[in-house]
């Protein structure tokens, strides 16, 4: 049970992130957008007969399917990054970082992107760092706070 609220925390900093990261995205290029960026450059990795694979066997679900394992990727690291931050701060915050980092790359990596499109992903870094290190510790008297009530 001690491990619960941390690898929520987690979550919840990393989907404040993404929020942030998406929104900024759909705003200024959509190419940017972290999750779609991630999963083109997946697609691009992938040897050709997996890809066909994946066609064949999943048809027009390849892609919903491929986003929503990239969800249930993230969701399990960002779980994994609340809990190492529980003890270790400072490799909480490097986590969500790498977690930018892969983000920026992605989508940089796109056809036609240009370091700007790396600006949604920093950002939602950003924004999951502050979160994080906030649920972490937040101010005394709020719900989340666990006193003994």
């Amino acid at each position: 049970m001690r491990f619960v609220r941390p690898a929520v925390a987690g979550v919840l900093a990393a989907a404040a992130g993404l929020a942030v990261a998406e929104l900024l995205a759909a705003a200024a290029r959509p190419g940017g957008a972290p999750v779609v960026a991630v999963g083109g450059a997946v697609i691009d990795a992938t040897p050709t007969p997996v890809k066909e694979f994946a066609v064949r066997t999943f048809g027009t679900y390849d892609k919903p399917l491929l986003l929503g394992g990239i969800g249930l990727a993230l969701l399990a690291y960002a779980a994994t990054v609340g809990v190492l931050a529980r003890r270790r701060p400072l490799a909480g915050t490097l986590g969500v970082a790498l977690f930018g980092l892969v983000g920026g790359l992605a989508a940089m990596s796109r056809p036609a992107a240009g370091p700007v499109d790396a600006l949604p992903s920093v950002a939602g870094a950003f924004v999951a760092v502050v979160a994080l290190r906030w649920l972490r510790r937040p101010p005394a008297g709020l719900p989340f706070t666990g006193g003994s009530g």
